[in-house]
């Protein structure tokens, strides 16, 4: 399963009495001060801060500022998953996924993916989508994979864009489009996605001049809502 692997370090601050730990954190990891980063997080992991135990979790995960422990990596995203930390969420479902740090186990990937899709993390659902759609840890569910595909095209995950226009030229999990399809592959040619170009050159081959052109026009509709 080709999945996107990328864990988001250094996400969003939302208030909390601690949040000025939690800055002093995030001000010496984006000065590459890892060590200072860990020493901050860490006591505020202790003390059961979500997110802090998220970063501290990151830190470990990739070894910075100090030595990097999977398994270690894997107990603080379950703290933090577990108060509802979506990026946490994806992490612990990415390493369930991987088995790194934990065993593998796609049932538990798709449990947290889950979890972090319905908070709203593009990139849960977009693994998500893949799990339904290939059975992997999860009853396969076509149409449930073309739902989070959409889903994380919704917040431009680009990679969404062409799996939509595949799943509509050839009709799984979605009606048969290829009106539709030729517009996921147009947004994705515009917006740079490897590979998209290809895809829309075939389907082109099947289209009229006017449906190609309606194609278009929603494309740069969709465009131009999502961008604007």
């Amino acid at each position: 399963m080709t999945k996107r692997i990328a864990l988001i370090l250094f996400s969003c601050v939302f208030g909390t009495p601690a949040l000025a730990d939690y800055e002093a954190g995030l001000a010496a990891a984006k000065s590459g001060d890892f060590e200072a980063a860990r020493s901050e997080w860490g006591k505020l992991a202790e003390q059961g801060d979500a997110r802090s135990q998220y970063q501290y979790g990151m830190l470990i995960a990739r070894g910075l500022g100090g030595p990097g422990d999977y398994a270690l990596a894997a107990d603080w995203f379950q703290r933090a998953a577990e108060q509802g930390d979506v990026d946490a969420q994806f992490a612990l479902g990415l390493m369930h996924d991987r088995g790194q740090g934990v065993a593998q186990d796609g049932e538990r990937a798709v449990k947290w993916y889950a979890a972090a899709a319905q908070g709203g993390n593009a990139d849960a659902q977009y693994n998500l989508a893949i799990a339904y759609l290939t059975g992997d840890g999860v009853a396969q569910n076509e149409a449930e994979g073309a739902k989070w595909f959409a889903a994380a095209a919704a917040q431009g995950y680009e990679s969404a864009f062409v799996n939509l226009g595949v799943l509509h030229s050839i009709g799984k999990g979605v009606p048969l489009n290829k009106v539709e399809a030729y517009k996921w592959f147009e947004i994705a040619v515009r917006r740079g996605v490897p590979g998209a170009d290809q895809a829309q050159r075939r389907l082109k081959a099947e289209l009229s001049e006017d449906q190609i052109s309606t194609a278009e026009s929603q494309a740069t509709e969709w465009l131009d809502a999502q961008f604007e």
